[in-house]
């Protein structure tokens, strides 16, 4: 009974009819508009309530023009979004607990940095520190004049550093270490030891060619036909791997998995034909179709004072070899099988 006489209501409601007043006297054109007024929000009440009420049966027959199918389409659309609402705040749930169980292992690596609790991208440890690489770019549109601004832009400042930081106790220590650029050299390594957190020159018992930097430390991990593994620490912190075969060739990666295929590709460069460009010119995509691998190419340039995305010919590398021979020992093997494809014979 008071389903029909809400259908009924709402079809009264939805008449072209014009409105008949039963009172005495003509009404005033306020009293119709306030009237009309009153109909209209009592209208859009009572659709409203049909819409927050789809499961009733009625609902269908309460919109003429809309199917029966119409209708179930349209409510199995909004319990789906309920349904994809809850299950994201269930998840947004999980992702806070594991946010909350990381940050407390890690000893509050959120509020060290001022991150939010679901911020993915967290700081990295190294020894007792945790550090974040910033660039920070700055422009000025007041350096040069007007003109020149409008044709070029601004004049852009890039000031790149490393922050460190760690907890003592319940106070927030914390380094800045500017460095020169995030793409060339070992930027970690120089930032690391301009902070003082380790030495520039460490005691280890394993070669340069292991470590490739004086600052860095290795473990041995296990020795397999011949073939040793280790892993490069800086700080204690594992950096990337390396492995050595039985001839002493020396391959390092970033992933520990690629060490047997890098090393083999390496090796299989020193004995195979390689076809040289006519100018013999040292490149980085030479080097790397030789085996070298991406640690020892950038300390290589970086002791050097290289650019890995120049080329340079066999003299220009030996002039500066000759300036610090020492320093090139880690990569005597290399430079020899390079020798060799370009011909060159190096004298001192």
């Amino acid at each position: 009974m008071k389903t029909k006489k809400i259908v009924l209501e709402f079809n009264a409601l939805n008449t072209k009819d014009k409105l008949n007043f039963k009172c005495n006297g003509r009404p005033g054109i306020s009293i119709v508009r306030e009237a009309q007024a009153k109909l209209l929000n009592k209208k859009s009440d009572l659709r409203y309530k049909i819409v927050q009420n789809l499961k009733s049966s009625f609902a269908y027959k309460i919109y003429p023009r809309a199917s029966r199918e119409e209708y179930y389409s349209h409510d199995h659309t909004i319990r789906y979004d309920k349904y994809v609402l809850v299950e994201r705040e269930k998840m947004r749930e999980k992702e806070l607990e594991l946010a909350k169980a990381i940050d407390k292992k890690t000893g509050r690596i959120r509020e060290l940095f001022y991150l939010g609790m679901l911020t993915k991208d967290l700081p990295k440890k190294i020894g007792d520190w945790y550090f974040q690489s910033v660039e920070e770019v700055d422009e000025d549109w007041d350096y040069y004049s007007k003109s020149w601004h409008n044709s070029y832009g601004p004049k852009k400042t890039t000031d790149r550093y490393v922050i460190f930081k760690k907890w003592d106790k319940k106070k927030r220590i914390e380094m800045k270490v500017n460095v020169n650029s995030f793409e060339r050299g070992d930027w970690l390594a120089k930032a690391v030891v301009d902070a003082g957190i380790v030495d520039k020159k460490i005691k280890s018992k394993f070669n340069l060619k292991i470590r490739l930097k004086s600052c860095y430390d290795a473990n041995f991990i296990k020795e397999k036909r011949g073939f040793k593994f280790y892993e490069r620490t800086l700080a204690a912190a594992v950096i990337d791997y390396v492995v050595e075969s039985p001839c002493g060739t020396i391959y390092h990666d970033a992933n520990r998995e690629n060490l047997i295929s890098g090393i083999q590709k390496k090796i299989l460069a020193k004995i195979d034909s390689l076809e040289i460009p006519g100018s013999k010119l040292i490149s980085l995509d030479l080097v790397k179709k030789l085996g070298f691998c991406e640690q020892g190419i950038n300390e290589f340039c970086e002791i050097y004072g290289l650019n890995k995305l120049k080329k340079y010919s066999a003299e220009q590398i030996a002039e500066r070899l000759r300036t610090n021979f020492n320093a090139a020992k880690p990569f005597l093997n290399e430079l020899k099988t390079l020798a060799e494809k370009l011909d060159y014979n190096f004298s001192m």
